[in-house]
């Protein structure tokens, strides 16, 4: 008697994201954001009227209403009644989910100027935090900020940057959630994307340790009292992050 092995085929069970295609309105609202933060649509210029711009993106008029009211809460539209539609000024008159939108649509790759102004954001709201988490933390909340600091270091050297990057980000973002002021977080998660990029090339450029070294620093710094300090070598951090030195 003969026997013959069998092939036998092992399914491998992989997580998949689902595919979203985007609507109309979306592609929409994506074309403009981009002809606007670009430039290339200038603040005060007005559009052509909703049933030529539809004709024009072939969509029903609704559709393109619909968009257009939404690029308006956004504050990259100005629409004036019986006048028509304006390109907004929306540096000048955006708000947190006008950020969002940018952030969202550009993430890392935005201009130089406008990324210079993000990190300064980052830089007054992390180095207060850092200020008020020296005089409120309780030794609970030093054990969590030191755990996070530990899951930095403990993680594989040879792991993805962006693991590293998320944890860097774990720490920073509990600065601000320990510091008590209950605005700071929010204002911090607004651009999380951008700085989960910004880490990632700091891990990529510093390397881990190094990183691990200047958190643990901070943390000494807070612990003894010396909240400005710290925040003031986050600064530094940036500072030579921006202009591609050492730290």
């Amino acid at each position: 008697m003969f026997y013959h092995k069998a092939n036998i085929e092992r399914t491998v069970i992989m997580a998949f994201d689902k595919v979203i295609v985007p609507t109309e309105k979306e592609l929409i609202i994506q074309q403009l954001e981009k002809k606007i933060i670009s430039g290339e649509l200038a603040a005060g210029v007005k559009l052509p009227s909703e049933r030529e711009l539809a004709e024009n993106l072939g969509v029903t008029k609704s559709v393109l209403h619909f968009a257009l009211k939404e690029l308006e809460q956004l504050k990259f539209l100005r629409c004036v009644p019986r006048h028509g539609t304006y390109v907004n000024d929306w540096l000048r008159c955006g708000n947190f989910e006008t950020l969002n939108a940018v952030l969202k649509l550009q993430g890392v790759n935005v201009d130089a100027e406008l990324k210079n102004s993000l990190i300064q954001m980052r830089n007054v709201i992390e180095s207060d935090a850092m200020r008020l988490c020296s005089e409120r933390c309780t030794d609970e909340d030093y054990a969590q900020l030191q755990a996070a600091i530990d899951r930095l270091a403990s993680s594989p050297d040879d792991a993805d940057s962006g693991v590293h990057a998320e944890l860097i980000r774990e720490f920073h973002l509990l600065i601000v959630e320990k510091s008590g002021n209950l605005m700071y977080p929010i204002m911090m998660r607004a651009f999380s994307d951008f700085s989960a990029a910004i880490w990632v090339r700091c891990v990529e450029f510093w390397s881990k340790e190094r990183v691990v070294e200047l958190e643990q620093e901070q943390l000494d710094l807070i612990r003894s009292g010396k909240g400005e300090l710290a925040g003031e070598q986050i600064k530094e951090m940036h500072r030579c992050f921006l202009a591609g030195q050492r730290i």
